[in-house]
This record gives C-alpha cells, sequence and structure tokens, in this order.
C-alpha cells in the first residue's frame, strides 16, 4: 500500500499540471528529478523492508505496472471531462 501512494501520488502531479495529455507539456527538470528520485527512494524502502514487510521485485513491478495503467486511464477521464465540463467557444 506505501509504495502504490507513493508512485500514484506522484503521478498525479503529472496530471493535474496541465489540462491537455500529460505529455503536452514538458515538466520542469526540478520537478522530474525530484519525483524519479522520491519514487526510487519509495521502491526501494518498500522492496527491501526498511520500516515495514519487504515486497520484493516482483510486487513492486506489479503495483508500478498498476499505477501507471489507472494513470494512462485517469488521463484519458480528464480529457473527456474537460471537454465536457470546458464551454466550446463558437468557430468565426
Amino acid at each position: 500500500m506505501y509504495l502504490k501512494l507513493s508512485v500514484a501520488g506522484h503521478l498525479t502531479i503529472f496530471l493535474t499540471r496541465t489540462r491537455g495529455p500529460f505529455w503536452s507539456i514538458r515538466p520542469a527538470r526540478v520537478l522530474l528529478l525530484a519525483v524519479c528520485g522520491t519514487q526510487l527512494v519509495a521502491t526501494l524502502i518498500a522492496v527491501y523492508g526498511w520500516l515495514m514487510t519487504p515486497l520484493g521485485w516482483d510486487w513492486a513491478l506489479v503495483v508500478w505496472g498498476y499505477a501507471l495503467a489507472w494513470f494512462l486511464v485517469n488521463d484519458r477521464l480528464k480529457l473527456m471531462a474537460d471537454s465536457i465540463l470546458s464551454p466550446q467557444l463558437p468557430a468565426n
């Protein structure tokens, strides 16, 4: 659960920082480095069990895959919600 909350929480930052698809605007280098660094540490903590039961690499990959899959689903839902809820400008 710790690793899922860490990974999904950080991925949410990339969803909410832009109205378009998550890849439409490149994140600042400092944000990218901070997220990658903290995710590396969180994954190592979960895998090797510092102050918790070790998860192991197999389960860590399952958690990462699950979080990444829902990240893509949430990005698509965000785009659909934005297209429904945002007022459309009339064509000139």
